[in-house]
């Protein structure tokens, strides 16, 4: 009963208060959505990325072994990830 006294004649007052929570509910919800779709963004570029330099891989490596036979490898895998013993 003393919160309907309380806001008597108040009614713009409460009315904004409950739009901003609302609002900030789906700034929430936003910052979710954008933050998860920027971790999918993410995860599908370094798949591309992966495949790409797979693709492109044995391709360089024969052209570096054919300019110059004496050359030592990086030990990266054939996706360009550092060698597991280098980590």
């Amino acid at each position: 009963m003393e919160a309907v006294t309380a806001l008597s004649g108040k009614i713009t007052d409460a009315n904004i208060a409950v739009n901003f929570l609302a609002n900030l509910q789906i700034s929430v919800a936003l910052g979710w959505a954008v933050g998860g779709g920027g971790m999918l963004y993410g995860y599908s570029q370094n798949k591309l990325r992966k495949r790409d330099v797979r693709r492109l891989h044995s391709r360089l490596e024969r052209f570096e072994r054919m300019h110059d036979p004496n050359r030592t490898t990086s030990q990266l895998g054939p996706t360009g990830d550092t060698n597991v013993e280098d980590a």
